[in-house]
């Protein structure tokens, strides 16, 4: 197979065609205990052209918070050292544009209204479908001005 390059008007082998991503991938920091969910949440993520930091420990993930800068946090409402609720406020106050999305599977209207006046952009409940997580993700990134990764030929030559 040959592809043609229209700007040097040259064929090319489909060998030397070699897709880059735009360089607008959202760095998304997970927190959440349960070592599965995290591990499911982070390939969803991976696999949406993301670039994942996921952490089990709610002190290391809100370390890496300050250090990292990510466009997104996604984090559980119960961990182990800490409660997600604090992180929401933490992160609210300090980083009021970014989107938090919570999840959790000790939900109530009362958790989720109280994580929302902390500053969450969403609320998703354990078991979730992942399709209402990719599309959350979506919501959040569009909200915050993040575009979504496209994939853009290399030119000849690069």
């Amino acid at each position: 197979m040959f592809l043609i390059d229209y700007q040097q008007n040259q064929t090319t082998s489909s060998e030397n065609y070699n897709p880059r991503p735009i360089p607008t991938m959202s760095k998304i920091l997970i927190i959440d205990d349960e070592a599965a969910i995290l591990d499911l949440m982070t390939k969803l993520c991976e696999g949406l052209g993301h670039d994942v930091l996921p952490f089990q420990a709610g002190r290391d993930g809100v370390d890496a918070l300050h250090k990292e800068n990510p466009d997104l946090l996604i984090v559980d409402l119960r961990i182990g050292d800490m409660n997600g609720l604090q992180i929401i406020q933490e992160c609210g106050e300090k980083y009021p544009e970014m989107p938090i999305i919570m999840v959790t599977g000790y939900g109530s209207v009362e958790t989720a209204v109280e994580a929302m006046k902390l500053g969450a952009f969403d609320y998703l409940t354990k078991p979730f479908e992942l399709d209402d997580l990719k599309r959350t993700i979506k919501r959040a990134m569009q909200r915050s001005g993040v575009v979504e990764t496209e994939v853009v030929p290399k030119a000849a030559g690069e």
